[in-house]
């Protein structure tokens, strides 16, 4: 089984829980002065329909926000203007940054919107949304999502 974000989002507010909690098993003392290094290619993985999201710093619980890189694998198709398959929607803000290939941004009360490399949106996580790859290739994208 593979949640969408908007479920995993819905489960770790429910428990008042980080979401890194729900893929590490280790308890974590907070500190006064926290860090975390996640060297390239060593998050945790979390495989949706449309994206391949590598979690990133995953050791440090109770954060404000989350960040991920992902692989855009969705295409248009997936997304039908009858059905909005993969539009998805949870409490929070988010800012996406385009770092390859090119995306359509879908939302609540917009028309979509194309990004390419090196442009970036931050939106009301509140609308349903999803990205969907218009590149020939998948596209990858830092995702950064709020905790609230």
């Amino acid at each position: 089984m593979s949640p969408t974000y908007d479920v995993l989002q819905k489960i770790v507010q429910g428990l008042k829980i980080d979401l890194v909690e729900l893929f590490d098993t280790r308890q974590h003392a907070l500190p006064s002065g926290r860090r975390d290094i996640t060297r390239a290619g060593t998050g945790n993985l979390h495989t949706t329909q449309l994206y391949v999201h590598e979690l990133l710093a995953t050791q440090l619980s109770n954060k404000k926000f989350s960040p991920f890189k992902s692989k855009i694998i969705g295409r248009k198709p997936v997304l039908s203007a009858t059905h909005d398959v993969g539009k998805a929607s949870h409490a929070g803000e988010e800012f996406i940054y385009v770092l390859s290939g090119a995306v359509e941004l879908h939302t609540d009360f917009y028309a979509p919107a194309r990004l390419d490399v090196g442009d970036s949106v931050y939106f009301d996580s509140g609308m349903r949304h999803a990205l969907v790859s218009v590149s020939e290739n998948d596209a990858e994208v830092l995702w950064i999502a709020s905790q609230n």
